[in-house]
């Protein structure tokens, strides 16, 4: 069947799987003349598929007949173009990966592709191929192959966390970099990025990468077929000979991005959601490697909920009051690498970061620099921090950055109706707030917690996984409940517990209308106090995709953001 996008024809023809139909492919204009293809093996019964592209497609699609799950696989659909070139057939392969592993939530299939060498690349009419990916798609849906749209696998957590993203530069660096400390002498490995610099993503990549057969990886890109091995092939079968069958785990501090990585884990072959574990399941077991996301948020034993069994895990390890999650991870594993970003710690019970500093002085220390999660870029991340930090200057440029919009609103309703037309529009639309009000609903379900300018919500009724909730666009969630998370558009409302001093230019801390009873215990000063405040709304103006809006309670500080914000126009 043909179909065409702009100037760019392409062919979707679909072929039994078996050595007969091979066979009369040799004549096949697009197979024997060498032509770039992209193809897709799939089988309802077996409910899997593969998917991938050749310049010799004929040899591949026999050599996949001999292999013992792909011989399995009954159907071929074979996507051909006179546009195709191999950066274009390339980059149609990993999106095709990457969607249907996200269209598996349909239970339509689960993919046999490793997730070796997706990575990342430019070329010429880029965008104009990402659009006939987009017609492709279609195609596809029309002929039942795939099932979901493409928005809605966009704002799946199964796509957003995937095993098979193309890797960024400094991703794929890190890769190469984190295997060397693996088969090397190092033990510990530490990746520090900021929020939407791919650190989660990058530890789902290495969990698939180290459960995955080494002939699996390889057989998936013809660039690692070559007679002359790459010294990143060599790499990699260094790591797959030292951890043949590695006793590994993802450790998630924070419950519920815990649960939703569990769920991703279970549509992913090779990963299931026993790998996913909280910090206390590491206590008397003896891991290979593990692999530690968000490790800011590994707690020490100060304002916390659980000190009874806090203290048992610390007598296990022969460790007294001092000891940490931070502890129990390395005295129950060989390896670890740790995803850190200093700045997202939000709570006294996080472990200092006097610890860090400490032990990566003796460790692999790596880098992540790419914004891969706002579409304002990393100039945007750099503008919240220094607007947070009062270091901009009185004359500077306000932020605008095309396809993002940031935006101040003077009402409160402007700004629940703009979010709710988000969610209409994009869904993933949610508001957010620092805890300056009381949870009354906790006690009181009926009860409104909140109350501005004569509009009242609830906090977030659902703690684990709110984000996707029936009510959550109905509700304002907390930092507790969205750190982690992506959003499409976050409406981000400061509280009574924070203002600005237009005479010092200094943001002023008012704890009296700070409401988490455990992140103000113990705390002497407030200096230490609006360091962890000025984290929360920095990492809960972090989370939207396509753009943050921002209400202010306090008049002094709306007049401060909006000497550095563009204001809504109703």
């Amino acid at each position: 069947m043909s179909n065409t996008r702009g100037n760019k024809t392409f062919f979707i023809n679909r072929y039994s799987f078996d050595r007969r139909t091979i066979q009369m492919l040799a004549d096949d204009i697009w197979l024997k003349n060498f032509w770039p293809v992209v193809y897709i093996l799939s089988s309802n019964q077996q409910k899997r598929a593969y998917v991938g592209e050749s310049t010799s497609a004929y040899n591949r699609l026999q050599t996949h007949l001999g292999h013992p799950e792909k011989q399995q696989l009954d159907e071929l659909y074979l996507i051909t173009s006179p546009h195709f070139h191999k950066s274009a057939t390339l980059d149609i392969e990993a999106s095709l990966i990457r969607y249907f592993n996200g269209d598996s939530s349909s239970e339509k299939y689960q993919l046999l592709n490793g997730n070796l060498g997706l990575t990342f690349q430019n070329y010429y009419e880029k965008q104009e191929y990402q659009a006939l990916f987009s017609e492709i798609w279609k195609e596809l849906q029309d002929q039942k192959i795939a099932i979901q749209d493409l928005q809605v696998i966009d704002n799946s957590d199964l796509f957003k966390y995937s095993p098979y993203k193309a890797l960024s530069p400094d991703q794929y660096q890190s890769v190469l970099e984190l295997i060397e400390m693996l088969i090397g002498s190092d033990a510990i490995g530490f990746v520090e990025g900021g929020a939407g610099t791919g650190k989660t993503v990058l530890a789902i990549f290495l969990m698939k990468l180290l459960v995955t057969p080494l002939e699996e990886l390889f057989d998936d890109n013809e660039d690692w077929n070559e007679e002359e091995p790459s010294a990143e092939r060599k790499l990699v079968r260094q790591l797959k000979e030292s951890y043949p069958k590695p006793r590994i785990a993802l450790v998630v501090p924070m419950t519920s991005l815990r649960n939703t990585l569990k769920a991703v884990f279970r549509s992913v072959r090779g990963l299931n959601a026993g790998m996913v574990i909280g910090p206390s399941e590491v206590v008397g077991e003896d891991y290979d490697i593990l692999i530690v996301d968000e490790a800011h948020r590994l707690r020490q034993r100060q304002n916390i909920t659980n000190y009874r069994s806090f203290d048992e895990n610390n007598r296990h390890f022969g460790l007294g009051n001092e000891g940490t999650e931070l502890d129990w991870i390395l005295g129950s594993s060989k390896k670890q690498i740790f995803f850190y970003d200093r700045t997202q710690s939000v709570k006294p019970s996080d472990v200092a970061e006097s610890r860090f500093i400490e032990l990566q002085a003796t460790s692999k220390l790596l880098k992540l620099e790419s914004q891969l999660r706002v579409k304002g870029g990393s100039d945007y991340i750099t503008y919240i921090e220094d607007l947070l930090n009062v270091r901009l200057p009185e004359n500077a440029p306000l932020f605008e950055q095309e396809g993002f919009e940031f935006l101040l609103f003077d009402h409160i309703s402007d700004m629940a109706q703009a979010i709710a037309e988000k969610e209409t529009e994009h869904q993933l639309s949610r508001m957010v707030a620092g805890y300056s009000w009381e949870w009354k609903s906790k006690t009181e379900p009926t009860a409104m917690d909140i109350e501005i300018e004569g509009l009242h919500f609830q906090w977030n009724q659902q703690y684990n996984q709110w984000i996707n909730s029936k009510n959550a666009a109905k509700e304002i969630g907390c930092i507790h409940t969205t750190q982690g998370y992506d959003l499409n558009y976050v409406g981000v409302i400061f509280g009574n517990e924070i203002s600005y001093n237009p005479h010092t230019k200094e943001l002023i801390i008012h704890p009296e209308h700070f409401y988490d009873k455990k992140t103000k215990a113990g705390i002497k000063g407030t200096d230490v106090l609006k360091q962890y405040i000025v984290n929360i709304y920095q990492n809960m103006l972090y989370r939207g995709i396509k753009g943050v809006f921002v209400y202010a309670c306090h008049p002094t500080l709306r007049g401060y953001l909006k000497h550095h914000m563009y204001s809504f126009v109703p």
